[in-house]
Parts: structure tokens; sequence; C-alpha cells
């Protein structure tokens, strides 16, 4: 096999809801598995289409100049249908390329994957970084892949009830840190970003992967929680400070979850001085005024926490296992230590009333977080809430790779269609953000802290959710103001 025939991974452009994105991160996942085929001595690139802006025409003409063996894609539910279309381009263009997928909606059912995707002829379910190598090394021999944990090949017939064993890495100490270089030209070009960081100097870390907790609507839950080591973590952050970033989002979904390895992770930071800002994720109940101490002196600047209603009633449909005063009392605790707070919600979880929605922005409006984010809810594949619904009869829909297809959604007594949600949460929001003391918050963010995209994408915020509040019947806009 020639070794100028790499293996290609290609993270597909998402389709954003305006010109101007929230954020735009590194495909940390994929520089994993670029770094683990890297050390293993096979060739092998990555495209980042999201980043670089790249339509399916550019994507292949990349790939023409480098003449692959396989080419590799990540599949989410809600990208399966731009996943679908640059699969089809590339195999109109590499006819006898080998395709294979994984990822989340992979990993969940591989053979309706393929099924939806027939370009493709690998799944390589669960946690791929040794897989992968296994993979490559294989197809590099000329031999057919077979016995390769997670590994699911087009046209093996298997029983519904058992899809293949998703891979796990329990030992995170085994794998090689994500591969920066192979996107040198995207950081230096400060593709990455998010709307709260002006400088643009950004970049991601896993310190963990999985999650104890059995939330109703992720699927994470479903792969027990690894940690690295705090000095794999702290070498990790002092690597990037060495390359110029001087913000870090930690991406772990529960960064607090082992307490006594967080507090040992930021007191260490805290005590190297490290010029360095931090974002983290939290569950409300691992805060309190000893973690933010520690969190701000190790330089902290936002804690993003899951609260996803202001009602008791939904948090415990959503088997959240938290109560609005927990959640409120820890936005309190943070706003305290001078950071900020992002909170995000959900609507549209089965049991949602107009009651509970309105619990929901009376919640907000009381504890006042720095920023919030309602979203309607995505029945993801794999979660407790989308078999619920499906068996049930109230999904509508289903996630599809056909453009045109709408997105599913759980019907409610109180809904028709997907816009009496998508209406609700325009509504919720026009009752949280239009208001002087955000209003002056955000202007003042935008203008001390020299972001003109920030201002940009609160314009675009700000015009997308105006039609949906005015359309809305009196009631959804009732409550205490």
């Amino acid at each position: 096999m020639n070794d100028l025939c790499p293996t290609v991974l290609v993270n597909p452009g998402i389709v954003q809801a305006g010109p101007v994105a929230q954020k735009v991160f590194p495909p940390i996942g994929l520089m994993y598995l670029v770094a683990a085929l890297k050390q293993a001595g096979l060739p092998v690139r990555l495209i980042d289409a999201n980043a670089t802006g790249e339509d399916d025409d550019a994507v292949v003409s990349r790939l023409q100049a480098m003449q692959p063996l396989a080419v590799g894609l990540p599949v989410f539910d809600i990208t399966l249908v731009q996943t679908a279309r640059l699969a089809r381009a590339i195999r109109a263009g590499f006819p006898r390329v080998i395709l294979f997928a994984g990822g989340p909606a992979a990993t969940v059912d591989p053979a309706r994957t393929i099924a939806m995707i027939p370009e493709i002829d690998y799944v390589l379910a669960g946690e791929a970084e040794e897989s992968i190598v296994r993979f490559v090394r294989g197809l590099r021999a000329g031999e057919v892949p077979s016995g390769i944990p997670g590994l699911f090949a087009a046209g093996h017939n298997l029983p519904d009830d058992h899809p293949p064993q998703p891979a796990r890495i329990l030992d995170l100490q085994a794998i090689p840190l994500p591969d920066r270089e192979c996107v040198r030209e995207n950081y230096e070009a400060r593709r990455y970003y998010t709307v709260l960081v002006p400088d643009r100097h950004i970049d991601c870390v896993v310190t963990s992967r999985g999650c104890p907790h059995r939330c109703a609507f992720c699927y994470n839950w479903r792969f027990r929680q690894a940690y690295r080591s705090p000095d794999s973590c702290l070498e990790e952050f002092e690597m990037l400070r060495a390359r110029g970033v001087t913000t870090i989002e930690i991406l772990d979904d529960n960064f607090t979850t082992d307490r006594d390895r967080a507090m040992t992770i930021l007191e260490s930071v805290a005590a190297m001085r490290m010029p360095v800002r931090f974002r983290i994720k939290a569950r409300a109940d691992a805060i309190d005024e000893g973690l933010m101490k520690a969190a701000r002196r190790a330089g902290v600047y936002q804690v993003s926490i899951g609260a996803e209603s202001g009602s008791p009633e939904m948090l415990c449909r959503m088997k959240k296992r938290l109560t609005p005063d927990v959640t409120a009392r820890a936005v309190e605790t943070v706003m305290k230590s001078g950071a900020y707070c992002h909170t995000s919600f959900i609507v549209g979880f089965p049991g949602e009333t107009r009651q509970t929605m309105d619990d929901t922005v009376k919640m907000i409006k009381a504890v006042r977080p720095t920023s919030v984010s309602i979203d309607v809810l995505a029945p993801y594949q794999g979660t407790s809430v989308y078999e619920m619904a499906k068996a049930d009869g109230t999904l509508q829909g289903d996630w599809s790779a056909s453009p045109g297809d709408p997105l599913p959604w759980i019907r409610l007594d109180w809904t028709t269609t997907r816009k009496d949600l998508e209406d609700a949460r325009k509504a919720m929001l026009f009752r949280v953000y239009f208001n002087l003391r955000y209003m002056t918050r955000y202007a003042a963010m935008i203008i001390g802290g020299m972001n003109p995209t920030m201002g940009r994408y609160l314009v675009q915020e700000a015009i997308a959710t105006l039609p949906g509040a005015r359309g809305l019947p009196a009631e959804h806009q009732k409550g205490n103001e």
C-alpha cells in the first residue's frame, strides 16, 4: 500500500441558523483519532469543513489531491442531512474509497445509520482511538476488517437487540492527546471561537468522558465516567499556554463530578499562576463557595449549568435529580464570585405545560444569570425520552438523512406542530432578554470587551426571536415581569 494514501477524517460543515455561529470549536474527537493514527505510524489527514466553510465540492477537490485510502465521517443526529450529502459527494468522486463512520448516532444504531447513509461501508461504534488503528492497519494490509471492537459492516445482518458492543477506553492515559497540528491553519486563521471570547485565542480540553447521571434527554450516561489524571490535564494546559492560547473551554459534561479531583486541578492551576482563563460545565448541586473560590483563583471566568427547567415537576420527569432551588443557589453563588454564569433550559419535554414554561421564565428572572439558552427538546436516539415517545406514539417524525424532512419532536397536549414549540421558546426568550437589565449588560460586554462578533450574534438572535414573540397567544406571555 502506498504510504502517500492517507486515511482522511472530515468534519462536515454545520448549517447555522444565521450567518454568525454562537461558537466554532476544533473537532477534538477527530483530533484524538488523528493522534492515535499518527502514533501508530499511519498516514492521516483531517479536513475541518465546519471551520473553513468549505462546501461538499471543495472537500471532494481537496480529497482529489490526497487520494485517500479511506475517509471517515462523524455522524450526529442533528447533522444527518449534511453528513449524508457529503457522503454522496465523496462516493461519487471516489467510487472505490472505503467510507466509514463513527460518532453518537452511528454508535447508537450502526445498522440504521448505514440504511440512512448507504454510501458508508463500516461503522466504528464507541470510542475509536484503539479500534481505528486496527481498522486502518487491516485496510492497508488488504484485509477485510473483522473482529475489531465496535466494528459493524454494511450488509452484516444482526438482530435488532444485538448491536455491536461500543468500544470503550477506560484508561484515558493510554491514548495520546489530540493532534492540533493537523488543523494548524485554522488555529492560525482564528477560525475557532465563541462569541464571548473576543480575541479568539481559544482551545478546548477533555479531562473526562462519560457521565454518572441518568438524565432522560441525554445519551452520554451510557458510558461510565473515565478520568484523566490531574497531572496530564495540567501538562495539556501548559502546552496550550505555550501555543498562545488565552482561553480554555473544558468540554467535560461534568467537570466537577469528582469534587476532589476538580479541586486538585483548580488549585494546581492557581499555584502555577497560568495566564489563561477557563470555562467549565458543572451540575448545580456541585457548586458551593469553596469550589468557586478555587475556580476563580484558577482563572475560571464562566460556569455553565444545565438548569433544564424551573418546574420541580419537569425536573423530576427529566430524571435530573435537582430542584429549582438548588439551581438558583448555584447561579447566585457563581455570580457572587464574579464569574459569568450561563444556564441552559429545555422546552417541550413530555409533561410540559404553559404553567411549567411560566415557572421557568419566573426562575430565570429571579436568578438573572449572565446568559440563557432555551432550546426545543431534541429527542436523540438512544435516550430514554426518545424510546418512551416512540413507544407511546408521541414521537413526531424521526431523525432522517433526507433533505426537507422535519426535525423530530414530541407531541404534547397543547401542540399540533413543532412550530408551537418553537413559538413557545421564542416567547420565553423574549420575556427573559428584552429588558433594560440584559440590554445594558450585553452592551457593556460588547463595547467594553471590543467584541463586534458578539454584537452581530445578538442582533441576529434578537431578529429571530421578535417575530415569534409577537405572534403568540396572550397566555404565552403572562407571568410576573
